[in-house]
């Protein structure tokens, strides 16, 4: 699998819709990385005027967060949990092992996957988020509490090929 490498200026120009400004776009991707819900994989340059670099799958975790922005969830705890499901929890509906959601994903570009954020009460008014990738959706109604489906479809086989996959 190839691991291509992407400075902050080139994933804000992979991330960035047609009407959004690639700056405006690389200053939420470098406070999704200072929060930790993106990683980072080194840096381009040494000093002051390093730049961050980013895998694919760094990418789509981006891709996660910037559109519980656009729906308005900032909440830490969500995002956060966007960011373990795709990093460090095994995805949920597939046959290939426990490997952590995204790369199982990136390994399967062409199948439904769905990135799922469950919101279930707590008996002290908090709620508990836990996210998980799931390859289809079809056990998913057997799942009760509030959800928040977010589809890869219209990305996931772009991403796959920049991986290399």
């Amino acid at each position: 699998m190839n691991q291509a490498i992407f400075s902050v200026g080139q994933a804000a120009e992979w991330l960035a819709k047609p009407h959004e400004q690639k700056d405006v776009v690389a200053n939420q991707l470098r406070r999704f990385r200072s929060k930790g819900y993106v990683r980072t994989r080194g840096t381009f340059g040494a000093g002051p005027t390093a730049t961050h670099t980013f895998q694919p799958v760094d990418l789509g975790v981006a891709k996660f967060c910037r559109a519980l922005t656009a729906f308005g969830i900032k909440d830490e705890t969500v995002m956060r949990a966007v960011a373990d499901a795709c990093y460090d929890l095994p995805a949920k509906g597939c046959d290939i092992g426990p490997i952590p959601g995204m790369l199982a994903a990136l390994d399967s570009p062409h199948s439904p996957w769905n990135m799922v954020v469950f919101l279930h009460p707590n008996d002290d008014g908090t709620q508990h988020v836990l996210a998980e990738m799931w390859l289809g959706l079809d056990a998913l109604d057997r799942v009760g509490g509030e959800k928040i489906i977010l589809s890869m479809a219209d990305w996931l086989p772009e991403l796959a090929d920049m991986q290399g996959a």
